[in-house]
């Protein structure tokens, strides 16, 4: 009796253990079906259906940028569009003005970060476009989101060799000063600039495409990659920065020196092909960045004989009320103060009647004081004619060639 009690026990204990092992393996194949189905949906959701590289260690996804070789990144070429804004790329990796473009040469090229590409706002309220509107010439808004100084810095010279253009703007916010310190910026490589053997020398170029490397545990962590479930999943947890990386990679210090570097490079290489240079400072609500480093870089530029427009100390001048509502819901310029930037630089390239008049002057004065001769008087003569034919925004400019 007892021994088949006893068997009777093994036997409901075998049963009870052969259910709890079906019920698990039929919980894991359930969950493992589950994240099969997920995984596919989240790949066709993302276009990546039968994608089959790893996303912490493959190459970074762009979106609306484009990997660029020499500058990490450019604007995709299209339409896109984010929620009150939208805005189109053209073929040549400008953004549009919303307009067709006045039919002159040369033009006005500018450059800088998402400031001057007009982030948060349509093709026509950027403030190069309404520059362009201003002036009734062409203005290239050849800007790019999350750009340092380094990147417009390469992207000015890079564009001026296509296409020679009379002004270039560089426009910057304090932010871009610190993004020249990092070689990592946005999960994305970047070029940049470091004090070497042979003075400022450029680093990181090629720019590599892939990501850096987590520690500890790479291989766990390359493994994880090929899954968009558990990216979608480790990416809203604290496992997040192993699992991604460093959002940036810093490498020096020195900021403020390169950008003042940089752009009297810039400024020279502007002034032996004739082009008129100017370092455009811009201030922020402090959504994205402060301003603090302004005022020490303008002064050094001057100091470097630059011309500099620095709208941002006029900006923070503004009663804070009214400043602060001219940025949309991310940090950027409204319709407003791309306007209110856009009618600074037209009024400074156009010239008041004051600067004119002292331009004129110091042209007569210097021709009293200098013997003439035929060719100072072809000089002049060709001096003139130029300003008829490019307008009085030239004319300071003009007059200092002619005292070169």
């Amino acid at each position: 009796m007892q021994d088949h009690q006893q068997r009777a026990s093994v036997r409901r204990g075998d049963r009870v253990g052969t259910i709890a092992a079906t019920g698990l393996m039929l919980t894991v194949i359930s969950i493992c079906i589950t994240a099969i189905g997920v995984e596919g949906m989240l790949r066709v959701y993302h276009r990546k259906l039968f994608n089959l590289e790893s996303i912490t260690h493959g190459r970074n996804p762009m979106g609306i940028a484009e990997y660029d070789s020499l500058l990490g990144w450019v604007p995709s070429v299209g339409q896109f569009s984010r929620t009150g804004w939208a805005w189109t790329v053209l073929a040549s990796g400008l953004r549009s003005n919303g307009r067709p473009a006045p039919a002159t040469k040369g033009g006005i090229l500018t450059v800088g970060d998402s400031f001057t590409f007009g982030d948060e706002v349509d093709d026509v309220y950027t403030w190069p476009s309404q520059l362009e509107g201003l002036l009734r010439q062409r203005v290239l808004n050849a800007g790019v989101f999350a750009y340092g100084i380094d990147q417009a810095y390469l992207r000015a010279e890079k564009l001026a060799d296509v296409y020679d253009p009379r002004v270039i703007v560089l426009a910057f916010i304090d932010n871009d000063i610190s993004r020249t310190q990092l070689s990592y910026y946005q999960r994305r490589w970047k070029p940049y600039f470091e004090y070497g053997a042979n003075g400022l020398e450029l680093r990181n170029v090629p720019v590599p495409e892939s990501r850096p490397v987590s520690q500890p545990f790479p291989t766990l962590n390359r493994a994880l990659g090929y899954s968009y479930l558990a990216n979608t999943v480790l990416l809203r947890t604290p496992l997040r920065a192993w699992y991604a990386g460093p959002d940036e990679l810093r490498v020096h210090s020195d900021g403020d020196r390169v950008t003042v570097e940089l752009l009297t490079r810039l400024d020279r290489v502007a002034r032996r092909r004739n082009i008129l240079f100017l370092a455009v400072t811009l201030a922020t609500d402090g959504r994205l960045g402060g301003n603090r480093r302004l005022p020490s870089v303008v002064a050094r530029l001057r100091a470097n004989d630059v011309r500099v427009v620095d709208l941002a100390s006029e900006m923070l001048q503004m009663q804070r009320e009214h400043f602060v509502r001219m940025f949309e819901g991310k940090g950027h310029y409204g319709v407003e103060m791309n306007s209110w930037v856009a009618g600074r630089l037209a009024a400074f390239l156009r010239g008041d009647k004051q600067s004119r008049a002292a331009a004129r002057h110091g042209r007569a004065q210097h021709l009293k004081e200098v013997p003439a001769c035929p060719r100072s008087v072809k000089v002049t003569a060709s001096v003139e004619t130029r300003v008829a034919r490019d307008g009085p925004q030239l004319a300071s400019t003009i007059a200092t060639l002619a005292r070169r």
